[in-house]
């Protein structure tokens, strides 16, 4: 039976390539979540109001529709508020969203990297470790092997 060796180098590329491609996946998916409540990409806070107050109409509670929109609830309640007969409407910036990625998301990606790098070096000293046991067992049983014939026993494994 052949030996199986694998460098260093290339188990380590193929752990970093599968890290990339879960951080990327990660982007992806997070990306997909806000183009799907932001079909252009971007979103004005008139829009995201115009939102609020559709959904208000439809029947959904404050807390879904803060959960949807990315709103806080008490934002939610102060826009539909608004609608009420003699208050002023709620006065917000008429800005688009950044394009930039949330500080949170490029943590997470960071952090899920560094795990990644630790992981393979887990992978490969536990790699090392099994090559030198079974080193060690080869060994031992060619050394009992030789013992084994050396006493005029045949031995039956090769």
């Amino acid at each position: 039976m052949k030996k199986l060796r694998i460098s260093e180098g290339t188990y380590r590329e193929a752990l970093c390539e599968i890290a990339k491609q879960n951080a990327v996946s990660e982007l992806n998916q997070y990306f997909e979540k806000e183009n799907e409540e932001m079909p252009k990409g971007k979103q004005t806070d008139a829009e995201t109001v115009e939102r609020v107050r559709k959904m208000k109409a439809e029947g959904k509670s404050s807390r879904a529709i803060a959960e949807e929109t990315g709103c806080g609830k008490s934002t939610v309640d102060r826009i539909c508020k608004a609608d009420e007969p003699a208050e002023k409407p709620a006065e917000l910036p008429d800005k688009p969203h950044t394009d930039e990625i949330p500080d949170h998301v490029l943590t997470a990606v960071r952090d899920t990297i560094d795990y990644e790098e630790e992981t393979v070096e887990d992978h490969l000293r536990t790699i090392r470790e099994l090559q030198h046991e079974v080193e060690q067992r080869r060994t031992k049983a060619a050394v009992m092997r030789k013992w084994l014939e050396g006493c005029g026993y045949e031995s039956t494994a090769d």
